[in-house]
């Protein structure tokens, strides 16, 4: 009974991730993500909110974040990006870098980024958001890619993903007086 219980916790899990990233059945396939089948999704979705009524934010964290990105570079009708853990170097391949379509989006960019994310170090998003005309970076002191901190920290990921939400309200406000 125990090993059935595991498998059927297993099969639940990557029922999870195929709804949350399509095309990822396995964890191995997570890594790779299927760019075109994610952006023709993201894609969808987008269609189906917009409204010429309201503006349309999108974003996302680390590679939702990076394929909503690419998606606007399309000239998807968006009108802002909120990114949170944006990828830009994959710690395996520092050389590569994956901000070669931002300079192509035009609508207003919110980076929330961790100080040691190792996706992205803060000079890492300075050189980026120089290549980019409306671009804000915000820094999570201390926090990793997931936003998780040290243990001798006395913020939590709840607190810097608190703050990460703070920040993007005060900018969406911000956007909205503009």
């Amino acid at each position: 009974e125990d090993s059935v219980a595991r498998h059927s916790a297993k099969q639940r899990h990557r029922e999870r991730q195929s709804i949350r990233r399509p095309g990822c059945q396995h964890s191995r396939e997570r890594r790779t993500g299927r760019p075109k089948l994610l952006e023709e999704t993201w894609n969808n979705v987008t269609a189906r909110f917009q409204s010429d009524d309201e503006k349309l934010v999108t974003g996302g964290r680390s590679m939702g974040g990076r394929i909503s990105s690419q998606v606007a570079a399309q000239n998807t009708l968006v009108h802002a990006l909120a990114l949170f853990a944006y990828p830009l170097n994959p710690p395996y391949n520092r050389a590569l870098s994956r901000d070669g379509h931002l300079p192509d989006i035009a609508v207003p960019i919110l980076f929330c980024s961790g100080t040691r994310d190792n996706f992205a170090s803060p000079g890492d998003f300075v050189a980026a958001v120089a290549k980019m005309t409306n671009a804000t970076v915000h820094e999570l002191d201390g926090a990793d890619h997931s936003f998780g901190m040290l243990k001798s920290s006395s913020r939590s990921r709840d607190d810097v993903w608190k703050e990460a939400v703070d920040v993007m309200l005060g900018w969406l406000e911000g956007l909205a007086k503009a």
